[in-house]
């Protein structure tokens, strides 16, 4: 049957020849998809329905009529290949098609996977991904209480909200080298992983990374880190060693390692302060480019601070500290935040007094 194609834009299509740029999450727009006729058929012992996009099919729809416990998604279609699973793939009116469903595998033609890939499967074991996987939508595992493990390939670039939260049986999951962004609470709960990496490439974790992992023993930060949001591990307290290597952090959220075990200072990738627990009336540390949230609020011996290099200032940094004076350079923190740079840098610096050096 000719297919009839109305409209001929899609930024699905665009991931073939442009795989070392970031696409958007949400490339399923209704705007962005090609209006084309659906069609349907079963392969591999599950019914498919697909709509066709430039350089091939899109699934938008499977129907496990048939019970399938392992679950192979076809690589063509009519000799052309598919290259997107569409948002809520296996979702009917609501109801989960991969209730039965223990292992997927997933074709090396796949560039996108949507929202909501296989969100609440409580008996999906394991899944393979595809290798040339770009991005992957919101929710792709979430509730999944069964998944054990899960490799994110080195094509990957973005991983959206809530990627394997509440995965309490998930004990392994890598993170592919090519990744640079992971969304909102992709973790959380996941309580029987007890080793996180992340890869050098990634620059960006956002809030509540691995929230209520309480099995996390090891955590092991790359070189290209630059941003974690709040609550990143937060309640991971049995984490036993924290080993971060990037020298490039610049925003670190509020509460992100509120129980991290050891009692002393901690100083991220050799330059950001996340904790300071001495006791010495002065501190002096020309390293430091960063000062995290509540860094100081227990340093109450601690009346003295110099930070000559320091950049950025997080909120609360010296919370009740108001017997304690900051030395900063304005040259320094002019750089980061220009002409404001007094007033934005002492209001969060507050209750502590600022001395700037010119």
């Amino acid at each position: 049957m000719k297919k009839k194609i109305f409209a001929a834009i899609c930024s699905v299509t665009m991931l073939a020849g442009a795989a070392a740029s970031v696409p958007a999450l949400d490339v399923f727009n209704t705007s962005d998809a090609i209006v084309a006729e659906a069609y349907s058929g079963y392969y591999n012992g599950c019914h498919w329905e697909y709509v066709q996009d430039i350089t091939g099919y899109r699934i938008t729809r499977c129907r496990n009529y048939n019970h399938l416990e392992n679950i192979t998604i076809p690589s063509t279609i009519g000799g052309q290949p598919v290259i997107a699973l569409d948002h809520d793939a296996f979702v009917v009116g609501g109801d989960s098609q991969c209730e039965y469903v223990k292992n997927v595998t997933m074709p090396n033609t796949i560039y996108q996977i949507g929202n909501n890939f296989f969100k609440g499967c409580d008996k999906l074991e394991s899944v393979t991904l595809s290798n040339t996987l770009i991005t992957i939508g919101n929710y792709a595992f979430y509730n999944a209480r069964a998944l054990k493990n899960i490799n994110v390939p080195n094509s990957v670039r973005q991983i959206g909200t809530d990627f394997c939260g509440q995965t309490p049986s998930l004990t392994s999951a890598n993170l592919g080298n090519g990744v640079q962004i992971i969304g909102n609470y992709a973790f959380w709960y996941s309580t029987a992983l007890q080793t996180m990496t992340i890869p050098n490439s990634v620059t960006t974790i956002d809030h509540h990374f691995c929230t209520n992992a309480t099995g996390l023993r090891n955590v092991n930060i790359g070189t290209g880190l630059r941003t974690m949001g709040n609550y990143s591990f937060y309640n991971c307290n049995n984490i036993q060693n924290l080993n971060c290597n990037s020298t490039k952090i610049e925003n670190l959220g509020a509460y992100t390692l509120n129980k991290y075990r050891a009692n002393q200072t901690v100083i991220l990738g050799g330059n950001y302060l996340l904790r300071y627990k001495g006791t010495a009336s002065t501190y002096d540390n020309t390293a430091i480019k960063a000062v995290g949230p509540y860094a100081f609020k227990d340093a109450s011996s601690t009346t003295k601070v110099y930070l000559e290099y320091c950049k950025y200032m997080n909120s609360n940094a010296f919370y009740g500290r108001s017997n304690t004076t900051v030395y900063l350079s304005a040259g320094a923190m002019y750089g980061t935040y220009g002409s404001n740079y007094a007033s934005i840098v002492s209001s969060r610096v507050s209750p502590a007094t600022v001395v700037w050096h010119h």
